[in-house]
């Protein structure tokens, strides 16, 4: 949720003071439905699985790998996992780095 709010918050004119910022967030969070979180779940799995191609356990060697959105799809034996073990931190880390990289790929087409 804090993740969501902060992610909306980027969205709100700069124009505002911090506490029209906020209260304004803080209506349109009140509005939200379960299924809005379930579906920002979703999207952020499918950027997840779209970003990820290696893994590391003692980060000096990695390993090729492919993310699933689908349990059923997984295959470990071929680095085929499900995108649903990573934990929630190790997800947000992951969004939040794509996102940084979509944000400077954005600033340095708009330069071009």
């Amino acid at each position: 949720m804090l993740k969501m709010f902060n992610a909306m918050k980027k969205q709100v004119p700069e124009e505002e003071s911090e506490e029209e910022k906020d209260n304004r967030l803080l209506e349109s969070m009140q509005n939200l439905k379960p299924d809005d979180l379930l579906e920002f779940g979703k999207m952020q799995d499918r950027v997840i699985c779209q970003v990820v191609d290696k893994a590391s356990q003692d980060n000096e060697t990695f390993e090729k790998i492919h993310l699933v959105q689908n349990e059923g799809q997984q295959n470990p034996s071929r680095n085929i996992l499900w995108v649903g073990l990573l934990s929630q931190e190790d997800k947000n880390a992951i969004f939040d780095a794509a996102m940084v990289s979509v944000k400077e790929a954005t600033e340095s087409v708009d330069k071009f």
